[in-house]
């Protein structure tokens, strides 16, 4: 074989392995893919989840408006059966002490029950297979913190394991959603 016909082969698999490198990467999109958006900045994940960790910003699938992310999704548990959870798997809660459009846990309380909060409200929407409706409320603080059926959501701050929901039923006034 020629040194030249080498040559070409060579930087013919150096192109190729670059192109997928920089399209596995999430630099570059397939046509009619969206991009990965992983630019993890201001403290939020990628769906505006603050104090979440960054579990990328590609559109889940079945997402037809690419402008628009799935915050929450359905999880099972042997004991609880199905309940919501924000898009990175952690389990969503509602405080009976709150009104429908209104959050009443501030201070000590949020940090034991961090608010479910997005950075734009513009581009938030409820799988597919989830009935109820998803919206936002203006906290105190001027955060947007996400409800589900006017009902504010929230994390708790003892559950590490995406999945799992330790806050379940905590003093008889915290609870998961069922979908």
């Amino acid at each position: 074989m020629k040194t030249s016909t080498v040559i070409a082969v060579v930087a013919a698999l150096l192109v190729v392995g670059g192109a997928y490198w920089y399209w596995s990467s999430g630099q570059m999109a397939l046509p009619g893919t969206p991009a990965a958006d992983t630019a993890g900045d201001n403290g939020t994940n990628d769906q505006g989840v603050a104090g979440q960790p960054n579990t990328g910003g590609t559109v889940p699938a079945g997402n037809t408006n690419p402008t628009q992310t799935n915050v929450l999704a359905i999880t099972a548990d042997a004991t609880l059966g199905q309940f919501l959870t924000a898009n990175n798997g952690m389990a969503v809660y509602t405080y009976d002490g709150d009104a429908t459009g209104v959050s009443n846990c501030t201070g000590s309380c949020a940090d034991t029950w961090p608010p479910f909060t997005v950075s734009s409200s513009a581009s938030i929407k409820a799988p597919d297979n989830v009935s109820g409706t998803v919206g936002t409320i203006r906290r105190a603080d001027n955060s947007l913190q996400v409800t589900y059926n006017g009902k504010p959501l929230y994390f708790y701050s003892k559950d590490t394991v995406a999945g799992k929901a330790s806050g379940q039923g905590n003093g008889g006034v915290w609870f998961v959603i069922k979908p």
